[in-house]
């Protein structure tokens, strides 16, 4: 359920819950409606454009950069690594 604090999108259809087809249908976003970027701190953030006006009020707030080619590939090696070190630890339990 949105409440009036959650970005809002109205770019839904509705999809089958199986590969058969014949099952019940959940609402599915066809696309993203707003760029995200995801946190180290585990949440999600989107652009601001995405709320209703004072929809963001007392909300979190990151502002970034593009990251270059080169700048993204030394992160995206080091989350490859993070997450290869936690499913490791997740396996050995």
């Amino acid at each position: 359920m949105q409440t009036n604090n959650e970005p809002t999108t109205e770019a839904l259809e509705t999809t089958p819950d199986n590969d058969t087809g014949d099952g019940p249908k959940t609402p599915r976003m066809q696309a993203l409606a707003t760029e995200y970027a995801t946190g180290s701190d585990g949440h999600l953030y989107v652009t601001g454009e995405s709320f209703k006006p004072g929809a963001t009020d007392g909300r979190k707030q990151f502002i970034g950069y593009r990251l270059s080619d080169e700048e993204a590939a030394e992160v995206w090696e080091e989350i490859n690594r993070q997450a290869f070190n936690a499913t490791q630890a997740i396996l050995r339990r």
